[in-house]
């Protein structure tokens, strides 16, 4: 496999996990109950009926915008991925999500140890798992495509890329 194709496969599976994080992201903006419940736990500890207090809607726009601000990051690494500091954010934000959808879970019993925390984590995982062999990749790339100079040109100091205009004569 060229060294081309696994950075385009690395740049749509950050996509493809940008497109989750918004798909969260709505989920937690239409329905609270869709990821946290109704109700949590008052005690970490003992989690009786009588001791679960309902889930505030702030704890769902809390999700709704980290959701929204990882896939911006996912974006703007899978177009800058020839940066290092853009992998090492990308995986730092990540790990951060990871770490809150456990906490979540684990700790404050906010939500059940189910598919809406098991599937995100896995796939946060195996991203980083990915991004871990980013520079591999694109060390051993010795030209780049036209595509590729295009996108190394535009994330140097830009990250967004706006054509110029043509003057008309």
């Amino acid at each position: 496999m060229g060294c081309d194709k696994r950075v385009y496969t690395l740049r749509g599976w950050l996509a493809f996990v940008a497109f989750l994080d918004i798909a969260q992201a709505l989920r937690c903006w239409l329905d609270k109950d869709t990821f946290l419940g109704s109700f949590m736990c008052a005690s970490p500890t003992n989690c009786a009926e009588e001791q679960k207090v309902p889930v505030p809607s702030s704890t769902a726009r809390l999700l709704f915008a980290f959701s929204l601000e990882n896939a911006l990051i996912l974006l703007v690494c899978a177009f800058c991925i020839h940066h290092w500091p853009m992998i090492l954010m990308t995986a730092l934000s990540l790990l951060m999500k990871i770490v809150y959808y456990l906490t979540e879970a684990l700790k404050f019993h906010s939500t059940r140890l189910n598919f809406h925390i098991i599937f995100p984590v896995t796939v946060h995982i195996m991203t980083l798992l990915a991004l871990s062999f980013a520079p591999k990749f694109l060390k051993q790339e010795g030209s780049h495509e036209q595509e590729n100079e295009e996108l190394v040109k535009m994330c140097n100091g830009k990250p967004f890329y706006v054509p110029l205009k043509k003057k008309r004569a």
